[in-house]
């Protein structure tokens, strides 16, 4: 079974949603923070030209296509203070799966109803999505246990 985990808080939700409902753009592009389930990423972005949109880009880990690698893993043993330092026979390869968008009137739920629309969003695109590059499993590798890389 699926099991989501989220680092976005309360107060950092409700700033940023104000900021997007006041149409201050300066949030474009920047990662708001993340959702994972097993050795998947959900990145939570807004996006848009003159009106702020709320997506995801999914990524998946331990697929090698060469898109890119994580040292976060290998840090973590506190062998490593920069990602630099971090051989590459030790980094976590990773890729991008795909993107969507949620509802507009997403900026005017509370933190927790935005993660459970946005928990009904994540699982369709994983249902939807079978495959990366015929790497892997999104259904699988989202039941696998939580793998923060």
């Amino acid at each position: 079974m699926m099991k989501f985990v989220w680092d976005i808080e309360g107060n950092d939700w409700a700033d940023f949603a104000e900021e997007a409902k006041s149409g201050d753009l300066s949030c474009l592009g920047e990662c708001i923070g993340s959702c994972r389930v097993g050795d998947l990423c959900f990145d939570i972005r807004p996006w848009g030209d003159e009106v702020i949109n709320l997506g995801f880009e999914l990524f998946c880990g331990g697929v090698d296509t060469g898109y890119g690698y994580s040292a976060e893993e290998a840090m973590k043993e506190g062998n490593y203070n920069d990602k630099y330092e971090v051989p590459e026979e030790l980094l976590y390869p990773y890729d991008e799966v795909g993107y969507g968008e949620f509802p507009d009137e997403i900026w005017t739920v509370d933190l927790e109803q935005f993660k459970a629309i946005a928990e009904g969003y994540f699982r369709k695109f994983i249902s939807e999505t079978n495959e990366t590059y015929g790497l892997a499993d999104l259904a699988a590798k989202a039941n696998e246990p939580l793998h923060i890389w």
